[in-house]
């Protein structure tokens, strides 16, 4: 038995060693390893251990109090509306012995030491005097018993973490389930209390009920709501009392709109005591909003009594501040938002000081978000927020040096690397990354050896340790024996590290997660700046990491535990949650049922004397029956069948009047324009169906002669999708209805130029009747009727061009229809929303499937169409299997901070009790006060940022002079001597040779080939030098073998761009397939219509042409102090051209009752000076110009009413500008529907002064980059320098292998 024992006691012996010697190897292993293994649930063994550890080695010594901390800080049971169940809590009140006999507050600091903790005193622990009423157990509070209500006030409360920590706070959310895994539902909460009396006071600057709103009825049901009666319908009521509008009504939500810095405002939210709703204005307003807010009295019978008693505030949540980039905008109201806000924080809590008895004060929780990434190098006003924080901080320690104070500073990552809310500003990295990823736009992400790591972290995480912090707070704040404690507490906030088979924090990584998980299309390049070795990790970065993630869950009882990938896919699922909302209104409206007939002639009828377009598409072409007076040649009919866009002559239209005939059917009477001598006369006359030898034609009324056989046409309508009708002759006269077959107008020759018409009964084996529409296109003299006709929206000769119908490009009147192309394009967004959403919710998507690269040729979306642009969509644009996205111009409405007023200015967004007298400041100093950055978009920052020298290096091939000729005419190269604005090429091709460097050595090569010149100029065979220059170039390029499609780029300066001469004909021209990759290369071009097919978004560069005005502008603008200010203009618009070409339309509708207006007294002019000036000085003279769609899609006069500080008004669909991928157009120009033409007074007279001010600023400060200065090009920010840009911005994607993912698929 001894020996037994000895056997036992040994092995013990041995068993203790080797416990002991593996817990000292797991703390030598190697760093990565013990940072991979580290166990996932080690937060969850922290729980009371800790507590009774110290409670033994204190309660003696401090008093008899200290027994109850272990209980009472260890587990909260109901708690504060957060949660049901037990919850545990760290060690915030862990103190330890000091020898510090300063008379500071406790303080802890996670960034320096876990021991770092001081006492004011030792009595603030029992030994000094005591409270009167011993505390109870069943109730720790300071009341008689009864539990009060809870009150908290959020500051900031419609920020983005604002809106997760009050949804959280009102749906009582405990936290997530799992940690690192992809599971998002929240954590399973047992009800084992009645529902929280909680008052949750909002203090915001703006309302955004709508957004918190969501967040509330999008959140999971946790627990079934417990409801009387077993009739299911009741369930419906779930989703409805989730509502702000039911938490308003049930007295748990109240909304106060004003500002922190307001301290009359926080003084009055923070009294000690009690009050009753309905005396002051805050109250007043606080009443309208929250509604039942509040303890209310017992009512009686056939009784009301509105009194509402509003609890004192028991907790604050502080979090109205700046973030971090939008403290860029205005460091010293950023600051003044800190440091007031905190300081009347501070204020409001002091308290009347009476002898014996601690004063009630809120606990305090502050929450700041770290710095924002260094996305480019020498960023504008890079640590703003960083310098605004310390000094809030410093108030709020320094006020628990003299008064008791239980407060936490939580310091989050950066606001760019929180994950999750889907109303973050669209050009925030993140949000940035998975819109161009759920669009297909391109994606590329600079990685850089730094000492401070992307820490990315779920939004839901964020709110948590706010939240748990809160926790902690509230139930010490409770208690008897810690009432006086005065404590500040610090603590960093870092989301989940590289766990084993999880992805890690670099950006690239994040981006890469996102295409696989939105199985996106999207080109990438990950550019690595410095030694790619240096992007790993330290082993003492990860040590740090997990030494601050286990600080954390130690301190604060809390570790996030979402995983990036698990928060990426609840983030994109908000987001297809918001688009699907939206979506299903605008298909309620698009897909809904065609207009019945009684409805479509009614609207005819308002068109009643209007100009129309009566269109009809012969052979797939539109042509109109308009007006035979102006057209070129001889023309003895009052009307003619003419090609629809006009590039001669002007838009050729009919005036109509509509009326009720037989049979109630609406008769349509047709009028043309009389002349005499030549001239207008400024009537009209009838035209009418006379008889002729031909079987009858169209002729005027007045006309004698031919005998007249109707004077008005009936419509009959075939197709109510495409408010397509026939025009039919009424009966003979003297024949019964139905008697004779009615004669519908008929198309009866289309040979040759001339196509004649007749009407006639349909015969077996002839022409069909005639399908016709109606454009409208001017109706000034009844403009009350003029939105009566749904097609005045639209211009189908543009529509019919979306999606290219067939090869040829030929169209029908059913496939230009609007709203059936509208209700296909809603219906296949639909699709990929389902699509996502079923992958992410798939066990497929943890497969993380990141397809090979490779060239632009064999990308699977290079040749899909652009999708439809909706700038109040959540999402702008999103890509389908139909369809792929491009930059817009719609901007970023969030990205100008909280007050956009004083953005970039040092003036403070609020004064305390009256109007800060604000000194105008000169529009030159407006311009010079903006900072590039301010206006480049987010995927070209670091790009734009790189110094002009150091971008791509370019080889220009030199052509020998038998081919590249066009220095042999002055046209080609003298802006005096050209008759026209096509000398880019030459101008690019010049500077380029400047520092054209070996092909070797070339990042890419350049071509020249001067189109402009060729096609207009020398009247060479164009052919003949296309196939010269692709012949040489494709040998000089075979020599290079670094050199692939995309590092080809060749100039097309004319009006067409591309269209013209090269990628139509190149097969043709040079009698073989195109040589590769001389058949992908990119087009530097004036021409961005991607309408046509010869366009390709986001591969091409799209260039600003050469202004026939340049040297002119140059030298009356080239000094803002010249530039007249918007508010000093005397016109509202002004519009300079002619109309022909695409937007022939839209450039008459514009003019719609303007052509014979008197310049002096007009808001818009139209084809006209203004009084006393020429072409620049009416430049100067209006605040918009504007920039309708030219011959192609685009117009020099753009370039030169930017250059003039002239707003450019662009009434441009589907149309790439110059460098839109670099510029957030939003800010310096306007965007008005081709649809909406007609209504250009009304979209502009809505902008203010101060609106326009900023507008033309911002115009100012980019227009260089539109206009060419000869021999200066590499001396300034110009069009060579964003061209430049805009190669470095596409030299280096990737695109991915057509069908490398497909493996995935969901069964």
């Amino acid at each position: 038995m001894a020996l037994r024992a000895g056997v036992l006691l040994r092995l013990a012996i041995v068993s203790f060693i080797i416990v002991f010697l593996l817990h000292f190897l797991s703390t030598s292993l190697h760093p990565r390893q013990a940072y991979e293994e580290e166990d996932p649930n080690w937060s969850e063994r922290l729980g009371l251990d800790h507590y009774a550890d110290w409670e033994g080695a204190v309660a003696g010594k401090l008093g008899n109090g200290m027994d109850r901390l272990a209980g009472g800080l260890g587990v909260i049971k109901g708690g504060l509306g957060w949660g049901r169940q037990g919850t545990k809590l760290g060690s915030l009140y862990e103190l330890v012995q000091t020898s510090d006999p300063s008379p500071r507050p406790a303080y802890f600091d996670s960034r320096t030491s876990l021991d770092r903790l001081r006492l004011s005193s030792t009595r603030v622990l029992g030994h000094g005097p005591s409270d009167t009423e011993e505390p109870d157990d069943d109730h720790p509070t300071l009341t008689n018993g009864n539990v009060p209500r809870r009150h908290i006030l959020v500051t900031g409360g419609f920020g983005s973490l604002g809106k997760h920590v009050v949804r959280d706070l009102l749906l009582g959310l405990s936290g997530h389930k799992g940690r690192g895994q992809d599971v998002d539902e929240w954590s399973a909460i047992t009800s084992t209390t009645d529902e929280e009396d909680i008052l949750i006071t909002i203090l915001d600057v703006e309302d955004r009920s709508v957004e918190l709103n969501h967040l509330l009825q999008s959140a999971p049901v946790i627990t079934p709501v417990k409801i009387k009666g077993t009739d299911p319908r009741a369930q419906a009521f779930t989703s409805r009392e989730r509502t702000v509008s039911s938490f308003k009504r049930k007295g748990k939500l109240r909304i106060i709109l004003g500002d922190v810095r307001d301290s009359n405002l926080v003084a009055h939210l923070l009294a000690e005591s009690s009050t009753t709703e309905g005396g002051s204005e805050v109250d007043e307003q606080a009443n309208r909003q929250a509604g039942g807010v509040g303890m209310r009295r017992p009512k009686i019978k056939n009784h009301v009594d509105h009194a509402v008693v509003i609890p004192p505030v028991s907790g604050i949540i502080h979090l109205a501040a700046y973030s971090p980039s939008a403290c860029r905008l205005n460091p010293e109201d950023c600051r003044n938002v800190e440091v007031e806000g905190m300081k009347n924080i501070v204020k409001a809590l002091e308290r009347e000081k009476k002898e014996g008895v601690l004063a009630d004060r809120p606990w305090v929780v502050v929450s700041r978000r770290g710095e924002p990434w260094a996305e480019i190098p020498n960023s504008y006003n890079a640590n703003a927020s960083e310098s605004s924080i310390p000094p809030a901080y410093d108030l709020l320690k320094d006020f628990a040096v003299t008064s008791p104070l239980h407060s936490l500073i939580l310091r989050l990552p950066s606001s760019h690397s929180i994950i999750g809310d889907p109303y973050s500003p669209r050009f925030d990295p993140i949000p940035h990354i998975v819109e161009s990823a759920l669009g297909d736009l391109p994606i590329q992400v600079y990685s850089q050896p730094t000492p401070v790591r992307y820490s990315f972290l779920a939004i839901d995480d964020a709110a948590q340790s706010i939240i748990q912090g809160a926790r902690m707070l509230e139930l010490a704040s409770k208690k008897a024996y810690l009432h006086s404690l005065a404590f500040v507490s610090e603590l960093e906030v870092i989301g989940p590290g590289i766990i084993k088979k999880t992805m890690g924090g670099h950006l690239a990584e994040l981006a890469k997660a996102t295409i696989a998980l939105t199985q996106s299309l999207s080109p990438f390049a990950e550019i690595v700046e410095g030694d790619a070795k240096d992007l790993v990790d330290s082993d003492e970065q990860m040590i740090n990491r997990v030494a601050m993630r286990k600080t954390l869950s130690k301190v604060l009882g809390f570790s996030p535990s979402i995983s990036i990938r698990a928060a990426l896919k609840t983030y994109i699922l908000s987001l297809m949650d918001l688009q699907s909302s939206y979506l299903t209104k605008q298909v309620n409206v698009a897909c809904s049922s065609a207009p019945s007939v009684p409805v479509l002639e009614e609207g005819i009828l308002g068109l009643t004397g209007c100009n129309v377009q009566l269109l009809t598409v012969i052979e797939g072409a539109y042509f109109t029956l308009g007006c035979s007076e102006g057209l070129e040649g001889p023309h003895d009919l009052p009307l003619s069948l003419v090609g629809a866009i006009p590039f001669k002559e002007g838009v050729r239209g009919v005036e109509v009047l509509a009326e009720r005939g037989m049979e109630g059917k609406v008769d349509l009477q047709l009028r043309c324009p009389t002349t005499k001598d030549g001239k207008m006369t400024g009537e009209s006359d009838i035209v009418v169906w006379a008889d002729s030898s031909d079987g009858g034609e169209f002729e005027e009324g007045n006309k004698a002669g031919p005998r007249t056989i109707a004077e008005w046409y009936t419509i009959d309508f075939t197709n109510r999708d495409s408010r397509s009708f026939t025009l039919t002759l009424p009966p003979t006269e003297g024949v019964a209805e139905g008697q004779e077959p009615k004669r519908r107008l008929t198309l009866k020759d289309t040979r040759g130029d001339y196509k004649s018409l007749i009407f006639q009964a349909a015969q077996p084996g002839e022409g069909r009747p005639m399908q016709w529409r109606i454009n409208p296109i001017c109706c000034s003299s009844a403009p009350k009727k003029k939105d009566l006709w749904d097609y005045y929206k639209e211009d189908p000769v543009i529509t019919s061009q979306v999606t290219f119908p067939s090869d040829d490009g030929r169209t029908t009147l059913q496939d230009s229809t609007l709203s059936v192309q509208r209700c296909k394009a809603l219906r296949n967004e639909h699709d990929r929303i389902v699509k996502v959403r079923t992958f992410l919710q798939h066990p497929a998507s943890s497969a993380n499937c990141y397809p090979p690269r490779t060239e632009a040729g064999q990308w699977e979306a290079k040749d899909l169409p652009i999708c439809q642009i909706d700038c109040a969509a959540p999402l702008v644009c999103l890509s389908s299997e139909k369809c792929k996205c491009t930059r817009d111009r719609c901007g970023d409405p969030r990205d100008s901070g909280p007050f956009p007023a004083v953005a970039y200015t040092n003036r403070t967004s609020f004064t305390p009790g009256k109007e800060e007298k604000v000194e105008p400041r000169t529009l030159v100093e407006r311009v010079n006060s903006i900072p590039w950055e301010a206006i480049i978009l987010p995927g070209a920052r670091r790009a734009f940022a790189t110094p002009l020298e150091e971008l791509p290096q370019v080889n220009v091939i030199d052509l020998p002079k038998s081919i590249d000729t066009h220095m042999t005419s002055e046209a080609c190269y003298d802006l005096d001597k050209s008759p026209l604005p096509f000398l880019g090429d030459h101008y690019f091709t010049e500077a380029l040779k400047n520092k054209s460097t070996e092909i070797g050595e070339a990042d890419f090569v350049f071509v020249p080939y001067f189109q402009g010149c060729y096609y207009n100029y020398l009247q060479e065979n164009t052919f003949k030098k296309l196939a010269d220059t692709v012949g040489f170039a494709e040998t000089r390029i075979a020599a290079a073998d670094q050199i692939s499609a995309s590092k080809i780029a060749i100039p097309f300066t004319h009006d067409f761009g591309s269209c013209t001469g090269w990628w139509p004909r190149l097969e043709d021209v040079l009698g073989r397939s195109p040589p590769s990759p001389m058949d992908q290369a990119i087009a530097w071009q004036v021409n961005g219509d991607y309408n046509t097919k010869c366009v390709k978004p986001d591969r091409d560069v799209i260039v600003p042409a050469v202004s026939k005005h340049s040297k002119a502008l140059i030298k009356t603008f080239g000094h803002i102090e010249n530039i007249e200010p918007s508010a000093s203009r005397k016109h509202l618009a002004f519009f300079a051209g002619g109309v022909r070409g695409f937007g022939a339309v839209a450039r008459t509708r514009i003019g719609c009752g303007r052509t014979s207006q008197e310049a002096a007294g007009s808001q818009v002019l139209y084809q006209q000076f203004a009084e006393g000036e020429r072409y620049l000085g009416t430049l100067n003279q209006a605040k918009f110009c504007l920039i309708p769609r030219g011959i192609p899609a685009w117009s020099t006069r753009a370039f030169e009413a930017i250059y003039a500080g002239c707003i450019p008004a662009f009434v441009v669909d589907r149309n790439i500008f110059p460098f839109q991928d670099i510029l957030d157009y939003s800010l310096f120009s306007v965007s008005i529907p081709e649809n909406d033409a007609h209504r250009i007074e009304e979209f502009l007279s809505a902008y203010t002064d101060a609106q326009l001010f900023e507008l033309q600023a911002h115009v100012l400060r980019v227009r260089e980059a539109f206009l060419f200065k000869e021999g200066k090009e590499w001396q300034r920010k110009g069009p060579l320098f964003f061209s430049l840009v805009s190669m470095a911005m596409r030299l280096n994607l990737g695109y991915p292998e057509v069908g490398t993912c497909k493996s995935i698929v969901l069964q």
